[in-house]
């Protein structure tokens, strides 16, 4: 009986170290698996981000652009205006010599 049990138990021992394998192998498996999976988020994230990257800087580009734009016409406009602005110089003269010498 004795040796029975010690057979079992051997058996038992042997199909336990074979678990253990298994467990070891699945483990090595799973983690290759998430590493892999991992490269295929990261680089999908790293597309993606350089999309959205690209498309904001088109954009800020044609907003700077616009306003850019916008601006030097707003110069030219005030320019132009300014330099088509007759001279008073008899009514420029009288506002000095009311504003400086009435007192």
């Amino acid at each position: 009986m004795a040796e029975e049990e010690v057979n079992v138990i051997s058996h038992l021992l042997d199909v336990e170290h074979s678990a253990s394998g298994m467990i070891s192998g699945a483990q090595l498996e799973a983690d290759k698996r998430v590493a892999f999976a991992r490269v295929k988020a990261d680089e999908e994230y790293k597309k993606q981000s350089d999309q959205i990257v690209s498309e904001c800087e088109s954009m800020y580009a044609v907003k700077t652009a616009e306003i850019v734009q916008k601006h030097d016409d707003l110069i030219a406009q005030h320019k132009s205006e300014f330099e088509n602005t007759p001279e008073d110089r008899q009514s420029f003269n009288r506002l000095l010599e009311l504003t400086l010498f009435s007192a």
